[in-house]
């Protein structure tokens, strides 16, 4: 008799905590959502799991995945609310994190100040070393400048220590014998060397990454450690992955040692969703809007794939990993109206959350928030709890817009009517930031609309894109959680070893740096269980022109060794790349392979079968009003639960399901897809 064993994908938002769990034997997928605990976001965790078992009668032992994407990470490094760190470097380069680089993120304002240094200077300290960037020692590591380090860390009261020595990306021997040092003087302090998060060069963006990694470890470990005791007996036989920026998985060991990858640990998980929708409805482009309780997470999907970065943005602060791009704004059903010094209207970026939360959900709350604005238009039904569980107060609502509807002059429809205007402006801005970045045209793409706010925007949205087709996925609330139940283990190694192509044996030293790659993979996955079998490998190599600063991702495929075909292959496929992307190639010119990379994926565990189609419930409808651009409209009322594949639902229309709500404004069309997903088409441009 087969075991059943549930694979259980848990995403902890601003408002609500989303769990999907299916079971690898039958195919049984069970969706809910609980609130947000955000003084402990593992007592929201241990809920949601509590509530599983009681909702699917499980056992002890019959969890055996768990799959959790958190926001845990980000939160913290925006709300500087991480360990005091000090950071130690080579001398003379104590001033990194300060320098930066010269760009500035708006040329046009005077007053811009730039995010202060995780790290004080007081804090920051030198060591006497020197490595040239030809990886030879210039000076040795002096003791007594290590030993005079250590005595004022050991007085300092910090809890945790970043590494970062000149050109140890190429060399790390006096690196890692720094941290060694230090690990054995330091007792309890956490440290992070940056050559064992990343082998690249740019010295401030390396050291802004170990900085952030190091403030993130004594954090990550309490999460952690309070989540695992959360599981108690179960974690004997649950094994527990945290979703990392990459798109894969890590086990809380890896994650323990690298938590700055867990900066986009909630959204990514949406996108691989995005994938495989529009791989199931023939959409191969798409955006992803996954509007939740605080944010809007917007990333793009084009031909299949989605966009990645070498380089994220977490609060200012530079994170130099291998990532999904996903472009994150203030902008969630939480957000807050509120007027500026000359009485303008502004939403966000600051968020009711989940505590006290919307002044709808009766729980404290005072402030007109976005989903206060959608229950006074209609679009959010009083009568239809949110997540199943949660009833809407629209007095309450109506009290908190008065607040900035009277000093507008406006009746409170009519601000709340402003409030969606405004926050549907930003996520536009948003939308267009991403593809504006390599000159896609919106026209070309579908917009998957998910999280518990996303549907109830998506359609205007599109309007004033000019995008003529929204998806609603069956369960747009948990979507995002539903991806992690297919992740996937995955490590990414990086390796600096710049060649040029026109080297007469570029080929052979490709071949070389690849193969030290796959070297320090096996080294550092030898003791992981979860890569004692086979595992699929993806190598890229990062590529410029001579004298740029930036390079571009060139995937590169061979057995073996790196022979010249496939050097050569490599080569074309990077004119192409950049002239897709920048509209310009010089095929004659000799280009310059900056970093190789080399990512290792192990799946785990049984996988799921494809989710069916929902099973179909009574149908039932209802008229109603909603109010759509100042403009009072009869609107149809409908259970998302009984409608048929093939089933028109004729517009205006608010579709109730438990876990999100769908308003489809007049003038499309929208139908229930063979997968159960609803589409809806023909848009006009706003």
């Amino acid at each position: 008799m087969t075991v059943s064993l549930w694979r259980v994908g848990i995403d902890i938002g601003g408002t609500f905590t989303d769990l999907v769990a299916g079971d690898t034997v039958t195919g049984e997928r069970l969706h809910l959502k609980v609130l947000t605990t955000p003084g402990n976001p593992a007592e929201g965790f241990l809920e949601a799991v509590n509530t599983l078992k009681q909702r699917a009668g499980l056992d002890a032992g019959e969890i055996g995945f768990i799959f959790h994407g958190t926001t845990l990470a980000t939160n913290a490094i925006i709300q500087r609310r991480v360990a005091p760190t000090a950071l130690v470097t080579t001398e003379g380069f104590r001033d990194i994190l300060e320098i930066g680089r010269h760009w500035r993120t708006d040329l046009y304002d005077l007053d811009l100040e730039r995010p202060d240094p995780l790290v004080g200077r007081t804090l920051r300290f030198e060591v006497a070393e020197r490595i040239g960037a030809d990886q030879e020692v210039i000076a040795g590591l002096d003791a007594a400048s290590v030993d005079s380090v250590i005595e004022q860390l050991q007085s300092s009261g910090v809890k945790a220590v970043a590494v970062v020595l000149l050109h140890s990306y190429g060399n790390p021997a006096h690196e890692q014998e720094l941290a060694e040092r230090l690990r054995a003087s330091l007792g309890d302090v956490y440290v992070s060397a940056s050559s064992e998060l990343t082998r690249e060069p740019r010295e401030f963006e390396r050291a802004s990454t170990t900085v952030l990694n190091a403030a993130l470890m004594p954090l990550i470990d309490d999460y952690l450690s309070k989540l695992e005791a959360a599981l108690g007996d179960d974690g004997e036989t649950t094994r527990l992955y945290l979703t990392h920026s990459n798109g894969g998985a890590l086990s809380p060991e890896a994650a323990r040692s690298r938590p700055v990858g867990l900066a986009q640990s909630g959204p990514v998980a949406g996108v691989h969703s995005c994938v495989r929708i529009g791989e199931a409805l023939g959409y191969p482009n798409v955006i992803g809007f996954d509007m939740g309780g605080t944010s809007a997470d917007i990333a793009l999907i084009e031909g299949g794939q989605p966009r990645l970065t070498n380089e994220l943005d977490v609060g200012g602060l530079p994170v130099r990993l291998p990532s999904v791009h996903v472009l994150s704004i203030g902008a969630g059903g939480g957000s807050v109206a509120w007027l500026d010094a000359v009485n303008a209207l502004r939403v966000g970026p600051d968020s009711a959350g989940a505590a006290p939360g919307p002044a709808c959900y009766g729980r404290g709350g005072d402030r007109p928030t976005v989903t206060d604005c959608n229950l006074i238009l209609g679009r959010l039904p009083a009568e239809h709890p949110l997540a199943g569980f949660l009833s809407l107060d629209l007095d309450a609502a109506k009290r908190a817009v008065r607040t900035i509807a009277e000093p507008l002059g406006l009746s409170v429809e009519e601000a709340a009517d402003g409030v969606i205007e405004v926050v549907n402006a930003g996520m536009e801005g948003a939308i267009r930031v991403v593809l504006r970045e390599h000159g896609n045209d919106p026209r070309d793409f579908a917009l998957v609309a998910f999280g518990g706010a996303g549907a109830l925007h998506a359609v205007e949205l599109a309007a004033r894109l000019a995008i003529g087709t929204v998806i609603v996925p069956q369960h747009p609330g948990t979507f995002s959680a539903q991806g992690l139940l297919a992740s996937d283990v995955r490590h990414d190694f990086g390796l600096s070893q710049p060649l040029r192509s026109d080297e007469p044996d570029a080929a052979a030293k490709l071949s070389e740096a690849f193969g030290e790659l796959e070297r320090i993979a096996a080294e550092q996955l030898a003791d992981d269980p979860d890569f004692a079998r086979d595992v699929t490998r993806e190598r890229r190599c990062e590529v410029r022109y001579l004298g740029q600063a930036y390079e571009v991702g060139v995937p590169i495929e061979f057995n073996g060794e790196v022979d010249q075909t496939v050097f050569d292959r490599l080569v074309a496929d990077f004119h192409d790349q950049h002239e897709r992307a920048y509209a310009f190639a010089n095929r004659d010119e000799p280009c310059e392979i900056r970093i190789q990379r080399l990512f290792v994926t192990a799946t785990v565990g049984e996988q799921l079968a494809a989710a069916d189609a929902d099973e179909v419930g009574e149908r039932s409808s209802r008229r109603d009003r909603v109010v759509y651009h100042g403009e009072e409209l009869d609107c149809l009322v409908v259970d998302r639960s009984g409608l048929r594949p093939g089933d028109e639902v004729v517009a205006p229309a608010v579709v109730l399901q438990e876990d999100a709500t769908t308003f489809i404004p007049p003038g499309v069309r929208a139908h229930v897809a063979a997968t159960g997903d609803l589409l809806i088409t023909d848009i006009p441009p706003a």
